[in-house]
């Protein structure tokens, strides 16, 4: 059982796609775009940030889905009450963000994303 569900409590995930990170923006960024002054998406921490994270890519694709559907739906199949909210600019991706919620991770696949993708791994600092 987890702590949460020991003490009866929700955790609402702040930023669960990493700042746009696993829903792919992490390419060129537009000028304004805030995450020019996150330290995760500049300079060395970007490439390096891609390079660990890329292996997620082959996780979802083997199970038919998103990188951004699958890290949501890795959240809702933790033990314990998290709810996501993914921020999205565009109907079709609320409705992508949507389908992950019937989206089912074998406990052999959940075990495989935490190894690739442990707490801390992404290199630089969080902006909160």
């Amino acid at each position: 059982m987890s702590l949460l569900n020991e003490l009866g409590i929700a955790l609402v995930a702040w930023s669960p796609l990493g700042a746009g990170f696993l829903a792919g923006a992490n390419e060129i960024l537009p000028e304004a775009d805030f995450r020019n002054h996150n330290p995760r998406f500049t300079g060395d921490n970007l490439a390096a940030n891609r390079s660990r994270f890329a292996p997620l890519e082959e996780v979802a694709g083997d199970l038919g889905i998103s990188t951004t559907q699958l890290a949501l739906a890795w959240l809702l199949n933790k033990d314990g009450a998290v709810y996501p909210i993914p921020g999205s600019r565009k109907a079709a991706l609320v409705a992508e963000n949507a389908a992950a919620a019937g989206i089912t991770i074998p406990s052999d696949v959940m075990a495989r994303i935490d190894a690739l993708a442990p707490v801390g791994a992404a290199q630089g600092e969080t902006l909160l």
